[in-house]
C-alpha cells in the first residue's frame, strides 16, 4: 500500500515537472518568434515647440487622413489636413488650414506636430510629389505644398517644400515666393527664402533644394540659353529693367510713362504671351499691328522689321485692362477702360528707344 502510494507521487512530480518543461520551453518559443523593436537613429534637431505639439495632438483625430505609411520600427506616419475640397482632398479651402503629422503604434499616438497652418489661404498640396527618402540610417518624408492668399490684395504665392524626419517627426520648411508668369504655364516665378537654421545642416539643405528644385511649381530656365537676358522668354523681365518699372499689381493701374524702352525680337512674343492671357484688344495699320492683353500687356509686331516689340509690361487682378486705338500711323492711345476716371495715356511708336 506504502509503495502504491509512493509510485502515485512520483508519477504526479514527474507529470508536474514535464508540464513546466513544456510551458517554459514554450514561452521561449513564442518569444524567438516575436520581431524585435528596431531602433532608428535620430537626427539632431531642434525639437518642437511644446504648443505646436500639443496643438497637433488635439488636431490629428478631427482631420482626414491624406497620406500614411508604416516605418521599419512598426509605427504608422500619417497625414492628415483640414479642410479639404469636395472635389479634391489635397487641395484645402478653409478660413484656418493645417497639415499634421502624426506617429501611431498599435493605433496610439506616439506623436504628433503641425507642418504647416495658415489663415485666409487657399492650400494647394501635390500628391504626386510626396516622396519618402532614405539618407543613410535616417528616414524623411517630403511633400510641397502651395499657398495662394484669398482675395485681390497680395498676388504673391508661396511654395513650402517640408522635410520631415519620420523618427522624431521634427520638420524643416524651405520656402520660394513669387508670382504668376509668361516663362511658365503653371509654375511661379521667384526666389527661395533664406533658412539659416538649414545653414546648420547642409545635409538636409541639400536634401531639401534638390527636392524643390525637381518641382512643376518652380521656375527654372528650360536651356542654358534661356539663362540670357536678351532672350525671348525673358522679355518681361528685361523690359522692367530697362525701364526701371515693376508693374505687377494687386488692383489698379500703374499709368504709362515716357520715355519707353524697348527690345526688337525675331521670336513670336504674341504667340508666347497669349498662352496665358487672352487678347482683348488688337489694331493695325500698313506699320504695325498692336496687341492688347487682358490685364497685362502690350505688345507691337514692326511690319517693316518683321520684328516684335514690347510696348508696355503690366498685369494686375482688376483695375488694368486697356484699350487701344492708333491716333495717328504711329502713334496710340492707351485707355484703361477699367478705371472710373478713364485715363488716357500716347505712346509715339517711333520714338520708342531700342
Amino acid at each position: 500500500m506504502k509503495q502504491a502510494i509512493f509510485f502515485s507521487c512520483r508519477l504526479i512530480q514527474s507529470i508536474i515537472l514535464f508540464a513546466g518543461i513544456v510551458l517554459i520551453a514554450g514561452c521561449k518559443d513564442q518569444k524567438k518568434g516575436m520581431p524585435e523593436t528596431v531602433k532608428e537613429d535620430t537626427v539632431l534637431t531642434e525639437a518642437p515647440s511644446e504648443s505646436n505639439s500639443n496643438e497637433a495632438n488635439e488636431l490629428q483625430d478631427a482631420l482626414p487622413a491624406l497620406y500614411s505609411f508604416n516605418t521599419i520600427g512598426g509605427e504608422v506616419i500619417g497625414i492628415a489636413a483640414s479642410e479639404q475640397s469636395e472635389h479634391d482632398p489635397f487641395f484645402l479651402i478653409g478660413d484656418a488650414n493645417y497639415i499634421v503629422a502624426t506617429k501611431y503604434l498599435d493605433e496610439r499616438v506616439v506623436k504628433a506636430d503641425t507642418l504647416l497652418k495658415n489663415e485666409f489661404v487657399y492650400t494647394q498640396i501635390d500628391s504626386a510629389s510626396i516622396q519618402q527618402k532614405k539618407v543613410g540610417n535616417n528616414y524623411y518624408l517630403l511633400l510641397t505644398a502651395r499657398e495662394t492668399f484669398k482675395g485681390q490684395a497680395i498676388t504673391e504665392k508661396t511654395i513650402n517644400f517640408i522635410l520631415l524626419d519620420v523618427n522624431s517627426l521634427e520638420h524643416y520648411t524651405l520656402m520660394y515666393e513669387g508670382v504668376s508668369s509668361i516663362r511658365c504655364y503653371e509654375c511661379i516665378d521667384g526666389d527661395f527664402h533664406p533658412v539659416p537654421l538649414l545653414d546648420k545642416k547642409p545635409g538636409l539643405k541639400s536634401i531639401l533644394f534638390e527636392y524643390a528644385n525637381k518641382s512643376k511649381w518652380v521656375y527654372r530656365p528650360a536651356t542654358q540659353v534661356e539663362k540670357d537676358a536678351r532672350h525671348f522668354i525673358n522679355y518681361e523681365q528685361k523690359w522692367n529693367e530697362d525701364n526701371q518699372e515693376d508693374n505687377h499689381l494687386a488692383n489698379g493701374h500703374s499709368g504709362v510713362s515716357e520715355p519707353v524702352y524697348s527690345t526688337y525680337y525675331k521670336e513670336d512674343i504674341f504667340k508666347l504671351t497669349a498662352a496665358h492671357a487672352s487678347v482683348t484688344d488688337s489694331i493695325e495699320n500698313e506699320h504695325f499691328k498692336i496687341l492688347s492683353y487682358f490685364r497685362g500687356n502690350i505688345l507691337g509686331f514692326d511690319k517693316q522689321k518683321q520684328l516684335y516689340f514690347p510696348i508696355y509690361i503690366e498685369s494686375c487682378i482688376t483695375g488694368c485692362d486697356k484699350k487701344i486705338r492708333f491716333v495717328s500711323p504711329e502713334t496710340i492711345e492707351i485707355l484703361y477702360d477699367e478705371y472710373n476716371s478713364k485715363e488716357v495715356y500716347t505712346v509715339q511708336l517711333n520714338k520708342i528707344r531700342f
